[in-house]
């Protein structure tokens, strides 16, 4: 079993989201997280309540599919996530609107 660095990312999200954060976005999302063949999917609910983040596969509007390291720059800022979609480092499913609202979520990780 891979121990992912983003599984630390999403525990500390998960302390961070709250009704405002859920207020502003308004989106489920699912992460898929690659690292060599090992994939890890976490859902985070920025929809309904305070928010919640949950490891495992769910139903989301928008799935952002990406390796564990330029998740990770992602969400410390090191990778622009526009640049990171155009390069092909960031993939996704779904709502490509909704996408433009994780900037919620890396700007609460920095």
């Amino acid at each position: 079993h891979t121990i992912m660095k983003a599984e630390a990312v999403f525990k500390e999200l998960a302390k961070r989201i709250n009704a405002d954060m859920v207020k502003q976005v308004g989106v489920v999302y699912r992460f898929d997280i690659t690292d060599g063949d090992a994939k890890k999917s976490w859902m985070v609910d920025l929809k309904n309540g305070s928010g919640k983040i949950t490891e495992g596969e769910g139903k989301a509007q928008c799935t952002i599919i990406m390796s564990d390291s330029n998740f990770v720059k992602l969400m410390n800022g090191s990778l622009n996530p526009m640049e990171a979609f155009m390069g092909g480092k960031l993939k996704i499913r779904g709502d490509l609107m909704a996408s433009q609202k994780l900037s919620a979520l890396t700007a609460s990780a920095a």
